[in-house]
Order: C-alpha cells, then structure tokens, then sequence
C-alpha cells in the first residue's frame, strides 16, 4: 500500500513540478511572427560582350617529322571504307562500323606514334582502353599485316587505308 501511494506522489510531482510556469499559449517552435517579404525590382544586368575567340588553328595533315594527323588518319579510312566520319566516330556498335574503327585507330597508333589517350580523345572521347583493344583486336592486326606487306615504309594514312580495304573486301 506503501507503494502504491508513493509511486502515485512521484506521478504527480512529475505531471505538476514545482517551478512550472501557467501555459499562456505560446508556441515556442512557432515563428513569433512573419517577417514581410520585400520584393526588390532589379535592373536588367548590362549586356556582356563577347569573347572574341581567335580561329582554330588548323590542324595539318602531316607533322614536320613527316608522320600524319590522327584526323587525317581518320579521314583516310573513312573514305576508304565508306563510312562517314560522324559514324566512324561515333557511338555506333554494328560490325560494319566497328571493324574500321577498329582499324582506324590502330592505324593512327602506328602511323601517328601518338598516345592512346590522345586517340582516343579524337575518336569520339573514347579511353585508352578501348584504343588499346582496338590495337590487340585480330581483325585489325591482320588488316595491318597484309597492309604492311603490301605498303612498305609509307606513313601516307591513304595508301594505307586503300590496301587495308583490298584486304578487308578479300576476306568478306
């Protein structure tokens, strides 16, 4: 009974303590009141000239060392294969346009001597992996045996892409 009687004390002593303060209804996670929102017209922002961006400097179709672009590379198989250049650079994963791509960026490794990053940002932002397994891939390999065959010390990328060509149309 004991108990009973001072569990019902420390109930009461926790609803009602001592130094509450009477509830005048407010609301203490409430704003206190709303702050009027002034909208301020700006002015329109002055025109900003533009940049006056120098013209692209051309990119030449043979280096002074005698090696050839990449897009001059590209260019070449492209027009040797048949395949417009947005396509050979492009997203497009059918055989007919995988098979030159291929091709043409092993091509531009071993004329061009330039990194497999580098052709890969020219064949449509690609990473140097996939250059690289263009590079390792058989069909190009064996399009650039027979080619090598064929053209001998040339770095002229059409001589090359026209006797790839007779090679890839000979095996199809």
């Amino acid at each position: 009974m004991e108990l009973l009687s001072h569990y019902k004390a420390v109930r009461h002593r926790l609803q009602n303590p001592p130094n509450a303060q009477l509830d005048l209804g407010i609301d203490l996670k409430r704003r206190p009141f709303a702050v009027p929102r002034i909208k301020h017209k700006l002015p329109p922002p002055l025109p900003q000239p533009q940049p006056q961006w120098p013209d692209p400097i051309p990119i030449p179709d043979v280096f002074l060392d005698g090696r050839p672009s990449i897009p001059s590379v590209f260019r070449a198989v492209s027009r040797a294969f048949g395949i417009p250049m947005k396509q050979l650079c492009g997203e497009g994963r059918k055989r007919e346009i995988v098979r030159p791509r291929h091709i043409a960026a092993a091509l531009a490794y071993r004329l061009t001597g330039k990194s497999l990053p580098k052709i890969g940002y020219y064949l449509g932002g690609r990473d140097h992996t996939s250059i690289l397994h263009a590079c390792r891939s058989e069909h190009a390999k064996a399009a650039l045996a027979a080619a090598a065959l064929e053209v001998g010390d040339s770095l002229d990328p059409v001589v090359w892409a026209a006797a790839i060509t007779r090679y890839y149309c000979a095996c199809e």
